[in-house]
């Protein structure tokens, strides 16, 4: 069950590091105009390494009150450097995820500095409003030290921005279980925008380039399963084939939606078997038949 909390965004800056000294992680204080004193956990430190330097700088947080424990930060938000400024449809996409082997005809870049980021070339597929790579790519680097990622039983590394150090997702160095047709290793998990958990917010990490209505109609081709590399298949064909093809897409379709219904009855009918085997009829004796 996840709390939500009452988060507050605001302007901290790092007071003071504390050394764990059971073994664990670092944390740290950092101080608010707006609320006082603010607990900064590791994981925190961790992503963003920055706040360690107590430059004076101030970070946009997002905190929320812990009871009578004061604020705690909850989520570092990134803010475009002075001179940036982007539209709510660079910002606000809702990403649909994409088969590998879709061309995605999409341009990202950092939120902070506005680096390009990656070009369509450099996408493999877009998944959970992330984009991951086909393989490496040169304006991101992985820093800190690797942790273990339980659910794909690998090491994964945090990942930022060349130019400005933000932290812009995950870079995994090798091959792991649930290896796919085509990815390559090393790669990078970028976050367009992602939802704090404890919150409704959403922080921005990329913003996605171009012209509002371009990115619009490739989010249209690339949101229909396998339809952006589908449509590339038959561009040199005319019209009347392009269309015949899209139904018989919309037929594959249904006739999976029906067989997945029957699959659905066949287990219903499958679990009434069961509870009748568990709960036979009586049995009769010899001499009624």
């Amino acid at each position: 069950h996840t709390h939500t909390h009452t988060m507050t965004e605001t302007k901290v800056t790092l007071r003071r590091v504390v050394p764990n000294k059971k073994g664990g992680e670092d944390f740290a204080f950092g101080h608010s105009e707006e609320v006082g004193d603010v607990y900064i956990p590791s994981f925190l430190l961790k992503q963003n390494p920055q706040l360690r330097q107590r430059d004076g700088t101030a970070y946009s947080m997002l905190v929320y009150e812990q009871g009578d424990k004061g604020y705690r930060a909850e989520a570092l938000v990134l803010v475009p450097a002075d001179g940036l400024a982007f539209e709510a449809w660079q910002t606000q996409q809702k990403l649909p995820d994409t088969a590998p082997e879709d061309k995605v005809n999409l341009c990202f870049a950092c939120y902070q500095c506005g680096q390009h980021l990656v070009e369509p070339d450099d996408i493999f597929k877009l998944k959970g409003g992330c984009v991951w790579t086909l393989g490496e790519i040169d304006t991101a680097e992985p820093y800190g030290d690797p942790e273990h990622n339980r659910f794909k039983n690998t090491k994964v590394w945090h990942a930022r921005c060349t130019q400005c150090k933000a932290n812009v997702g995950s870079y995994y160095a090798e091959p792991y279980d649930e290896n796919e047709d085509g990815k390559t290793f090393p790669c990078f998990k970028l976050i367009y925008a992602r939802k704090v958990a404890k919150t409704g917010h959403v922080v921005n990490h990329m913003v996605v380039l171009g012209s509002q209505a371009a990115v619009q109609q490739v989010l249209t081709e690339v949101a229909r399963p396998g339809a952006a590399a589908f449509a590339a298949r038959v561009a040199h064909a005319d019209h009347d084939l392009a269309t015949q093809l899209r139904s018989l897409s919309l037929e594959k379709s249904r006739l999976e939606q029906q067989a997945e219904q029957a699959t659905q009855a066949l287990q219903q009918l499958l679990q009434q078997g069961k509870q009748k085997v568990a709960d036979p009829a009586p049995t009769v004796a010899k001499g009624e038949e």
